[in-house]
């Protein structure tokens, strides 16, 4: 009896509990259908019986109940209360959300609940006390939201706590004393509120605390000695605070810090020699603070030092020698100090210095001739010190460089900034500074310079006072006549112009002799080559055929299979197949297996220097299959052999305008079609009309280089060679972008006026009909239009993946999102190339934002709205300047004042939707606060403590080192569009180029 009685007991036992979790399953379940319906999660319904597998819910193995649930990036919003019904959760993360309101004290009831995540939301109210109570929590992250009041005491029983955020909040009072008794607690973060008070001495009692940021914060006294007896600390971040006293001597305790960041504060003496001891220091930054003393050396023993700021305070002596041993470094700032003697030439061994500012201090002497040292060197600034001498040759290497302030000059082909002022420099301003084609802003001012100022665009466009404090300088903008120096100077600088005069005239008469030779010699090669064209044909086609092609492409897909390479050489080997001679090429017939016609044009071997520059050909060759106008004759591919290249194109039937003109006359069954000959030229005009417009000057028209379709149309042929050859040389051309022959120079371009379309259909639909012709991959083209008495249609292509703006924006809330960054920066790159299309062929957009930046079916971008830009005038006030000068949070500061859109501004533009790309931020966010945008919140970065890498999208940036090195130097360049001077933004040529140039790095 005893037996079956216990045997009883034990079957109720199992019976009461199976009951019991039956019971917490179907309650768990029931609860989650409510928060479904509150929240609107379309997944979450009873079609589905089972809750464990509905989106974002994990439940134990075991017994199904829900233990996690992952409802970041969703955009939602609700009452969340439900939650804390769910007696076993154990995990919860709601962040990157909408919700609003205080947070449910109910919370306090989840006692398994070990991780908790409300980050990013806009939650207010107090921290509630109740959750104090729980006991298993690891992790509480409530940062990004707009909680008040003070850090509750109830948290301090959260004994089990590793992970603490609370930054960016509106949180007050003291960090309480308690915090030292979270002995697990390894990460700390309450940046950006508005604490006070002191940080508490037993801080240092938490031993496994890693990371500690508190900058943007309004504590007082010193940084606790006892702070740093946490050996394992790696991240010091006190920025931007109103901290007092020394820098700890104990400090060098904490061997594994890496980063130190205490600027902006208050702190004085000096930095304690035991910093040598932190071997693992990468970033130590003390700016704008009053330290003195001298730099000390023992800086030289943590070698992997990366950054070293220690501007703005009150350091003497010179910089130390052994800074050379420094391999790692790469930004060194001691500006507005006192500092003196050379140049340090120490820090300039490191190959991977990329910013060196000395700037604001008293060094003196010259600036030594290796400064560059092959170095990455991309900020020199040596500015407002005693600097002498001439500037060396040698900067010159110094190719990499964005900002000069003191410098040399015509090799620095991205430099858009040049500050020599206030130093002792003397001699003439060189005038390799126009080897400078990026340069907006000069300053020379208050210096020993004299003679003539080099005639510059960006001098004579900046201000005098740019060059006044120099005595011996003349010229423009200074209103001081050069020939009015007195005595040996002007007498010396007459003998120069002189000089330079009959130079001139020299090189003029030989040049115009060597063209005559050039001439000469095209003709006698033409003729010779024509009389030995048809043994030519034989044995090069043989040669050609027995040869490995080298390169080879078709750049349109469908036509792929179509094309046979080996049956393009063959057919070149047949004089039969030969079509026209021109100037630079032979023209032959090539029928295809699958039945298609080509015409090959071969280059002829007076221009096989070609082949030599095969990459550089290549990229010509794929711009000019880019290159649309229905008037000229593009390449649809390439092939090349060792020593020959052959371009291939449409097959035309009827051949060139010479034979349709020459070959009427002796025809019986002419008819006189004068309509047909007029449309002809009017065709041929609008090609090369936009040839010139686009900077290209075609190098061989003739009627026999004008080829007619199946309808008489005309094609402008040969138009490759135009940028193939350098007619100057002879040979092929090896520039790319600035400087190729041809290239327009700025004062060239145009401007159209045309007013509101409706009223003017008739200017309105050719413009529409240029647009169409307006080709180049990043820009949407129209495609057809439709005008009714009070409305105009435009058709374009469809974009299935739709705009920037959902690409970045919507990527928040995707549960699947896959951080890709080089995909990002590829559509940077686009963007910037379309837009630089238009600046070139003098187009100004007029609304540049994520919103009208398509994605076609591989996530390539092309720019939107082109047709606005060239329909409406905004300069005679067609359309108000909030309708057509950009959307909002995109809009340069400058048109506020100038009603006027400008290329700086669409500069500015671009800057905004690069750093969308890097941060996916909007550009306008609550979250930045009161009248700030995202310009301005990327920009205050420094003000507020934070570093670049905290501007970043985090998802991104902390996938690879690689991945955040290449965002950080787009960075770079986003800040330098968005610069709130208009001057100061580089073009987006030069956009463009620095972009390319990270994707090569």
């Amino acid at each position: 009896m005893p037996f079956l009685s216990l045997l009883r007991i034990f079957l109720f036992g199992l019976l009461s509990r199976s009951q019991l979790v039956n019971t917490q399953v179907h309650n768990d379940q029931s609860t989650l259908l409510e928060i479904g319906k509150e929240l609107r999660l379309s997944g979450w319904n009873g079609n589905n019986s089972d809750h464990c597998t509905w989106p974002g819910i994990s439940c134990n193995l075991n017994n199904s109940f829900v233990e996690k649930i992952d409802l970041s990036n969703h955009g939602l919003q609700g009452n969340i209360t439900l939650i804390s019904e769910l007696k076993s959760l154990k995990w919860l993360d709601l962040s990157y959300n909408n919700f609003h309101g205080n947070i449910p004290p109910a919370f306090g009831n989840l006692s398994e609940l070990e991780f908790l995540d409300l980050s990013f939301n806009h939650f207010g109210g107090p921290i509630p006390l109740e959750l104090g109570k729980l006991r298993n929590l690891k992790a509480l992250n409530l940062s990004n939201n707009m909680l008040m009041g003070m850090i509750p005491h109830e948290l301090e029983d959260l004994e089990k706590l590793q992970d603490l955020q609370l930054y960016t909040n509106r949180l007050n009072g003291s960090i309480p004393m308690w915090m030292g008794n979270l002995t697990n607690l390894r990460v700390f973060t309450a940046y950006e509120n508005e604490l006070s008070g002191v940080i508490p001495e037993n801080l240092g009692s938490v031993t496994e605390l890693q990371l500690l940021n508190l900058h943007s914060n309004q504590l007082e006294g010193s940084i606790p000695e006892g702070l740093f007896a946490m050996e394992k600390l790696e991240n010091l971040v006190l920025t931007q605070n109103r901290l007092a006293g020394t820098i700890p001597e104990s400090i060098g305790k904490c061997k594994g810090l890496s980063n130190i960041r205490i600027g902006n504060n208050y702190l004085i003496g000096g930095i304690p020699r035991e910093i040598g001891n932190i071997s693992s220091l990468t970033y130590f930054e003390a700016d704008n603070n009053n330290l003195s003393g001298e730099i000390v050396t023992e800086f030289s023993k943590c070698s992997n030092l990366t950054l070293l700021n220690l501007a703005s305070n009150g350091f003497t002596g010179t910089v130390p020698s052994e800074f050379g041993l420094l391999n790692n470094l790469q930004e060194f700032i001691v500006s507005g100090n006192n500092l003196f003697g050379d140049i340090p030439t120490s820090v300039l061994r490191g190959r991977n210095i990329s910013k060196l500012d000395l700037s604001n201090n008293r060094f003196n002497g010259t600036i030594p001739e290796g400064i560059c040292n092959k170095s990455r060197l991309q900020f020199l600034l040596l500015g407002q010190n005693s600097i002498r001498g001439e500037i060396p040759r040698e900067i010159g290497n110094c190719g990499k460089l964005l900002e000069l302030q003191l410098g040399k000059l015509g090799r620095l082909d991205k430099l858009v900034s040049l500050d020599v002022s206030n130093n002792q420099l003397s001699g003439s301003i060189p005038a390799a500074l126009k080897g400078m084609l990026s340069l907006i802003e000069v300053n020379f001012s208050n210096n020993q310079f004299s003679g003539p100022i080099p005639s510059f665009i960006p001098f004579q466009k900046s201000l005098n006072s740019s060059f006044l404090g120099n005595k011996g300088l003349c010229g423009e903008p200074l209103n001081v006549l050069c020939g009015g120096l007195n005595g040996s100077d002007h007498d010396a600088y007459h003998h120069k112009v002189s000089y330079r005069i009959i130079l001139a005239v020299i090189g003029s008469g030989l040049v115009v002799f060597a063209s005559v030779a050039v001439i000469v010699f095209l003709f006698m090669m033409r003729e010779r080559l024509e009389k030995a064209s048809k043994d030519e044909g034989t044995a090069e086609g043989m040669i050609i055929n027995k040869q490995v092609i080298v390169a080879g492409n078709v750049f349109v897909e469908n036509l792929r299979q179509a094309i046979d390479f080996e049956a393009v050489a063959k057919a070149i080997m047949k004089d039969s197949n030969k079509l026209s001679i021109g100037t630079f090429s032979v023209v032959y017939r090539a029928d295809m297996p699958s039945g298609m016609i080509l015409s090959v044009r071969k280059l002829k071997s007076m221009d096989k220097t070609i082949v030599h520059h095969r990459n550089k050909m290549i990229r010509e060759v794929e711009k000019l299959s880019k290159l649309c106008h229905d008037n000229l004759i593009r390449p649809i591919g390439f092939v090349v052999f060792e020593d020959a290249v052959l371009l291939l194109h449409q097959y035309f039937p009827n051949g060139t305008l010479a034979q349709f003109l020459h070959d009427s006359k002796t025809k019986q069954d002419y008819k006189p079609d004068w309509p047909t000959r007029l449309s002809i030229a009017i065709g041929v005009a609008e090609g090369l009309a936009f040839l010139h417009h686009v900077a290209i000057i075609h190098l061989d028209i003739s009627s026999g280089n004008v080829f007619l379709d199946s309808n008489l149309n005309p094609l402008v042929g040969e138009v490759e060679i135009s940028k193939l050859l350098d007619p100057s040389r002879g040979t092929a051309s090896i520039s790319a972008v600035a400087g190729s022959f041809g290239y327009i120079p700025p004062e060239y371009a145009y401007t159209m006026q045309v007013t509101a379309p409706v009223h003017h259909r008739n200017k309105m639909i050719r413009e529409v009909e240029k647009l169409s012709k307006l080709c180049h991959d990043n820009l949407i083209r129209p495609i057809g239009f439709v005008v009714f008495e009070d409305a105009v249609l435009l058709l374009h292509q469809y974009f299935p993946n739709g705009t920037l703006a959902q690409f970045l924006h919507d990527s928040k809330t995707k549960q699947d999102y896959k951080p890709d960054w080089p995909t990002r920066l590829s559509i940077a790159i686009g963007v910037a190339e379309g837009l630089a299309f238009l600046h070139h062929v003098a187009i100004i957009h007029l609304d540049i934002s994520s919103g009208n930046v398509f994605l076609d079916s591989n996530l390539n971008p092309l720019v939107g709205e082109v047709e606005i830009s060239k329909l409406l005038d905004p300069s005679r006030g067609t359309a108000s300047i909030s309708a057509v000068a950009g959307s909002f949070g995109y809009i340069p500061p400058e048109y506020a004042y100038t009603m006027q859109v400008t290329a700086p501004g669409n500069v500015y533009s671009y800057g905004v939707v690069l750093l969308e790309i890097l941060t996916t931020q909007l550009p306008v966010d609550e979250a930045f606060g009161e009248g700030v945008d995202l310009v301005k919140w990327v920009h205050g970065a420094p003000a507020r403590g934070e570093t670049p890498e905290q501007i970043l999208d985090a998802r991104l940036s902390t996938i690879s080192f690689t991945w955040r090195k290449e965002m950080l130097a787009a960075l770079k360049v986003a800040l330098l569009c968005t610069d709130s001077t208009p001057a100061k933004r580089p073009k987006m040529k030069k956009v463009v180029e620095m972009l390319q140039e990270i994707t090569e790095n």
